[in-house]
């Protein structure tokens, strides 16, 4: 039975698009407001099989579901391109300011010969005394250093705490140590 195309809803759904997306591939406008006729009444078992039989001959193959995600997906992305943007940019923004404050501290704060290597000290003199002057071989000068050697800085010419900011090319390969006591202060073995 094909309605006659009076009623509301019926004109409604001609003047919309929603007639399309609601139809199997094939379908004309009178089969599908037959069906939406008829959607009220009981369904006879031809029209049951013959919605069957288009509905397993119209399975769209990989590669068309797969273009229909794809430009699905695009068109999704295409719409969120400011949060695309800030998501792409957010990782690069925060690196450069860990960059900033990092030379801002280098530059401010970290600066002096306390945050340095210690280099060799070629002129040690006793109370600014330019004629009581040695060079330490090693350790560092215990009273005024009026001369420094930059090429030759390292943790044996450092303070403890220049020694922090000391490079050590070649660190010392020691064995694991393990601090056992001594065999007479051992603990007598379990002997059950």
């Amino acid at each position: 039975m094909v309605p006659d195309g009076s009623g509301p809803v019926i004109k409604k759904l001609r003047e919309s698009k929603d007639l399309e997306r609601c139809s199997l591939p094939g379908e004309t406008v009178p089969h599908i407001l037959a069906r939406i006729g008829d959607s009220s009444s009981s369904p006879s078992p031809t029209k049951a099989a013959t919605a069957a039989e288009v509905g397993q001959g119209s399975r769209a193959s990989l590669r068309a579901q797969a273009g229909a995600l794809y430009r699905k997906n695009a068109t999704y992305q295409r719409r969120n391109i400011c949060s695309n943007v800030c998501l792409l940019s957010a990782p690069i923004f925060f690196c450069l300011m860990l960059l900033a404050v990092q030379i801002a501290i280098n530059k401010l704060l970290l600066t002096g010969a306390d945050f340095e290597c210690g280099c060799q000290c070629t002129k040690c003199c006793y109370n600014n005394d330019r004629n009581n002057c040695t060079a330490v071989d090693y350790g560092t000068c215990q009273y005024d250093c009026l001369e420094r050697n930059s090429s030759n800085c390292g943790v044996r010419y450092s303070t403890p705490q220049q020694s922090v900011f000391c490079a050590i090319p070649h660190t010392s390969s020691w064995p694991a140590v393990l601090q056992t006591p001594a065999p007479e202060d051992r603990a007598a073995p379990y002997k059950p």
